[in-house]
């Protein structure tokens, strides 16, 4: 063979080898990248199994079911949160937070502040976003034991969905709007401040205690909403 053939034939598989010793390099790579944690904008936080919870805190607060007791937030937030536990009460102040994940077998008993409550509303403004009246949004989603039992001393709205509960009962002076989404609740106790929202949408109060404030709205959705409301 002559030498000239023999430089192409070298050359030829050395670049074989190269592809596939890239082809290998890069499959290793993707599969370490795969293995690799990814760093989460979020972190969750446990804690000890409580029954009340005070929460100095504006924004948007979620209470889900699960067998531990934990708090989820945005990572970059974490050192602006402060906890601190009184027997069976968790005190958490989480000003800065503006977004909260809350886990537990039962939403524990929430009494709800804020250090700005000097400003808060005493009349409805109507605009294109009326999120932008409420204080603190709470939603309890799929929860089906328990009861939830609140005392907010802010402007609110809190939306009840697809859940099963003996009782909500919430104290509040403030504008508030609920919500009932595909809820069953045995016991409604509620006294609605002026210009508060109720919404039924396809859920069941097997008994109530409901007084309604100067210019609150009442909503249904459903016939079982209906009827339910009106026993």
């Amino acid at each position: 063979m002559k030498t000239s053939n023999k430089l192409l034939l070298g050359t030829g598989i050395c670049i074989v080898l190269g592809i596939f010793s890239f082809a290998f390099m890069m499959r290793g790579a993707y599969q370490k990248a795969l293995a690799a944690p990814v760093l989460s904008e979020r972190v969750s936080i446990d804690l000890k199994p409580i029954k009340y919870l005070n929460l100095d805190f504006e924004g948007s607060l979620h209470f889900v079911h699960g067998d531990m007791y934990a708090i989820e937030i945005l990572r970059d937030y974490k050192d602006s949160l402060s906890l601190n536990y009184q027997g069976d009460t968790l005190i958490l102040d989480a000003k800065k937070l503006g977004w909260i994940i809350f886990t537990s077998p039962q939403v524990p008993i929430l009494k709800s502040y804020s250090t700005d409550n000097d400003d808060v509303q005493t009349e409805r403004e109507y605009n294109d976003e009326e999120d932008d009246i409420y204080n603190l949004r709470i939603s309890v989603d799929s929860v089906m034991t328990g009861s939830f039992i609140a005392n907010i001393q802010e402007t609110f709205s809190v939306n009840f969905n697809k859940c099963t509960l003996d009782k909500v009962e919430i104290k509040n002076k403030e504008i508030s709007s609920y919500t009932f989404d595909q809820s069953k609740i045995k016991q409604l106790n509620l006294k609605l401040p002026l210009y508060s929202e109720l919404h039924f949408d396809y859920s069941q109060i097997q008994s109530k205690n409901v007084i309604l404030g100067d210019s609150c709205e009442v909503f249904f959705k459903g016939k079982q909403s209906y009827s339910s409301f009106l026993r």
